[in-house]
């Protein structure tokens, strides 16, 4: 008995193998068939490619080159190989003026990169906001910046130069910040102002002078006592220009330092700066 159940059972198996293989197949077969025979998703009618994001501002100064005005054959002048080397604190002083047969022709100046720019480049068509008259830029310049050695900041560095903005961001720096930015608002407001470097009682200094109307007025940015109207450089023998520079030319003074005319014979517009973007 049992061994005919057996037999019986085997039997029923093969025959469910016999139909199930064969049915797997031909299943499997039509499936693929089918999938075969799906329709593509559509193509997109339009692409429509993301916005370039915009690259980020840099606070910082310019680079750039000097073309030379002054010279019978004009050429570029670059800064010195060593000042491509950043700047270190066995360096002492981080600015002077790069000469060419014994005259200076452009003014260079560390930056908190601690790399060399030339003067030019720490202007950056910087306008903080829009104000009705150069003694408001005068002043806002004057009660917003605290005055703070560059030794006091980057401990270390004797001169470290801050561009307009990095100066108006900070709120603080010494002579040629304070300047640096005032000279720059004045510029975007339309007026000729420029930096000048030079001495102020036997010590290093820098400040600003506009001219407008045929004067010349020299304007003080790190005097903290607020000033009803501006002095015209004529009347202020305390300070002896060396040069000066806007966002485009410098001017040395060829003639002597104590001089207080900042225009004439004496004063020679000697390079022009070209930022990078400009080449």
């Amino acid at each position: 008995m049992i061994t005919r159940f057996k037999q019986a059972f085997f039997t029923l198996l093969r025959v469910l193998i016999l139909l199930y293989v064969p049915l797997f197949f031909i299943t499997a077969l039509k499936q693929r068939h089918d999938e075969a025979a799906l329709p593509l998703p559509p193509a997109p009618k339009s692409v429509t490619a993301p916005e370039e994001t915009p690259p980020l501002r840099r606070p910082g100064p310019r680079a750039g080159e000097m073309q030379l005005l002054s010279l019978p054959v004009k050429q570029s002048a670059r800064i010195p190989a060593w000042l491509d080397r950043p700047a270190n604190k066995s360096r002492g002083k981080g600015s002077g003026s790069q000469s060419i047969n014994q005259k200076p022709v452009a003014y260079f100046a560390y930056g908190r990169d601690l790399k060399a720019y030339y003067a030019n480049g720490f202007f950056k068509h910087f306008v903080p906001f829009t104000v009705d008259s150069k003694w408001s830029a005068m002043h806002h310049v004057s009660r917003h910046m605290r005055y703070l050695r560059d030794e006091q900041q980057f401990k270390g560095f004797t001169e470290i130069w801050l561009s307009s903005e990095e100066a108006y961001l900070s709120g603080r720096g010494d002579c040629e910040d304070h300047a640096i930015l005032l000279a720059d608002w004045l510029c975007g407001m339309g007026y000729d102002a420029r930096v000048v470097f030079g001495t102020y009682k036997n010590e290093g200094h820098a400040w600003v002078v506009v001219f407008e109307a045929g004067n010349t007025y020299l304007l003080e940015a790190t005097d903290k006592q607020p000033k009803r109207s501006f002095p015209f450089a004529a009347t202020l023998p305390n300070y002896h220009p060396k040069g000066m520079f806007n966002d485009r030319f410098i001017w040395y003074n060829y003639g002597s330092p104590l001089t207080t005319a900042y225009t004439g014979g004496q004063w020679i517009r000697t390079a022009r700066f070209r930022p990078v973007e400009e080449r």
